[in-house]
């Protein structure tokens, strides 16, 4: 597996979608950069940014929310729009748009929620490019925002194993690394910085470790079929196949996750 595949690996549960399949989105810098220096959006455009498309159940609602935004000089009303049209988006995995409209609420009215919504959107994106200097462009706004967010609030423990995994690919890996240790010393149960720490060991071929990670993971929480799928992986690198089939088994039976069961199944093959 490349250090590629094992970045877009380090999402949260809703980015599990991308196992194995190419990037979902095409981000379009001319948006980009629409979104950066002003809040009025052209909705015409917004369209042409990716490669997904909100169901046809939602199409309607989404244009009109984007008439509403547009229209709108009632600048609470305008963002109210803007949060509502990220939100859609965000739930549909349309990444690109979301991050349109988060940072377009976000200068309308600047909360530590919509600081957060807006780093979570950037670390979203992180998670799923395969391009080198995309990748770091969204971790380093992901970083930016999150650091904010820790200024206000230093007690965010989930907050801080994201910040981790945006110095991953960065000139200063192990900076993420002991931050995630430090997570896990105040908090032995956080999933999230267990997980991440778990995948590191991945990375650096360091197997044995990620199997302790995993099966702690396991402990916390039972039934995290990446930890599963994880496991499987892992224990087919280490030769214990007998092993591995047992996580490849519960992945494909029980996690119901399609994706997740397809990239299992590489590995099943493999064995």
């Amino acid at each position: 597996m490349s250090k590629i595949q094992i970045i877009i690996l380090t999402s949260a549960i809703v980015l599990i979608i991308a196992l194995f399949c190419l990037p979902r989105i095409i981000i379009n810098e001319g948006e980009k950069k629409l979104a950066d220096n002003s809040i009025v959006v052209d909705s015409a455009k917004i369209g042409n940014m990716h490669t997904l498309s909100v169901p046809d159940s939602l199409k309607e609602l989404v244009a009109n929310l984007k008439l509403a935004f547009v229209g709108s000089k009632d600048m609470e009303k305008k963002t109210t729009f803007a949060d509502s049209l990220a939100t859609i988006f965000e739930r549909t995995t349309i990444f690109d748009s979301a991050l349109v409209y988060n940072e377009a609420a976000l200068k309308l009215k600047p909360t530590l929620s919509r600081i957060l919504k807006t780093a979570d959107n950037y670390y979203s994106l992180f998670g799923i490019m395969t391009d080198p200097t995309l990748m770091d462009q969204y971790a380093t706004k992901a970083r930016e925002l999150y650091s904010q967010v820790l200024e206000k609030d230093s007690s965010l423990l989930d907050v801080k194993a994201k910040l981790a995994m945006t110095y991953v690919t960065s000139s200063t890996p192990m900076k993420g690394i002991l931050l995630l240790r430090k997570v896990v010393d105040q908090d032995p149960k956080n999933k999230l910085a267990v997980f991440n720490l778990g995948l590191l060991s991945v990375q650096s071929g360091q197997y044995d470790k990620a199997v302790e990670r995993f099966l702690r993971l396991l402990e916390i929480a039972p039934k995290d079929y990446r930890a599963h799928y994880y496991l499987a992986y892992c224990y087919t690198q280490l030769g214990k196949t007998a092993l591995a089939k047992q996580y490849i088994d519960q992945v494909i039976n029980d996690s119901g996750d399609v994706a997740l069961i397809n990239a299992t199944k590489q590995i099943q093959k493999g064995n």
